[in-house]
């Protein structure tokens, strides 16, 4: 399971999460990703961390990889001096889902390199409407989480990402220049036209459902592999 942190951030505010901080790093890695997730609306922090049979931790200890999950808002060079240096991570890939994922490619639209932190990668999934119910995709022991994980989703939030992001999502998206791995659960969409993969038999909350853990292991592939591109390839 992931453990609580508490962050103080520069503006006096804190940033809360939750980390997997039990990770033994083979001497052979030279270069490593700080997975960072994001959650989407009506969830916060515990959307990666269920239970102890349901939390990105069981992968992170599998492949040796530090994972920290947030609840939003949050601020990446934060992040990185409280975990990525001092973990060994050398840069950060954000993994992030539905309206998180919108958030993280602004984030990755606006990096320019000089925040303070090495972005390495995105990875995305869900920025789409859920057509089809879901409930037989998922372990039922999940479902009984329910009421304990669903949060609020602020007003303004979904004012933002009905009309501003419908506006400008374009600007964001056309700008980013890292390597980005997006999927869309089959039973999940909204775009008309994008190049992407397709998640089979999956809804649109992919890592509560029984492809979550086949999905997280290609997420911590796509991160280490973004780790070592941009420890190895020339900085523009």
């Amino acid at each position: 399971m992931l453990q609580p942190f508490d962050l103080q951030l520069p503006d006096g505010n804190n940033l809360t999460g939750r980390v997997y901080t039990s990770v033994q790093t083979s001497n052979v890695r030279k270069y490593l990703p700080l997975l960072v997730c994001v959650h989407g609306g009506s969830y916060i922090t515990e959307y990666f961390n269920i239970d102890s049979q349901h939390s990105v931790a069981r992968v992170s200890q599998a492949l040796e990889v530090l994972v920290i999950s947030i609840s939003r808002p949050s601020y990446g060079r934060t992040i990185w001096k409280g975990f990525g240096s001092l973990s060994g991570a050398t840069s950060v890939v954000l993994l992030a889902h539905s309206i998180g994922a919108i958030v993280a490619t602004i984030a990755a639209g606006c990096h320019i390199g000089a925040e303070g932190y090495p972005l390495a990668g995105l990875i995305t999934s869900s920025i789409c409407v859920e057509h089809l119910p879901h409930k037989t995709l998922v372990d039922p022991a999940v479902c009984l989480h329910t009421d304990r994980l669903n949060k609020p989703v602020p007003s303004a939030e979904l004012h933002n990402i009905n009309v501003i992001w419908l506006e400008h999502g374009n600007r964001y998206s056309n700008a980013i220049q890292i390597p980005l791995m997006y999927r869309l659960g089959e039973f999940d969409r909204l775009f008309p036209h994008i190049e992407c993969g397709i998640v089979p038999i999956a809804p649109h909350f992919i890592e509560m459902s029984f492809q979550g853990t086949g999905w997280l292991y290609r997420c911590f592939g796509f991160a280490c592999e973004c780790a070592v591109s941009q420890g190895i390839l020339p900085k523009s």
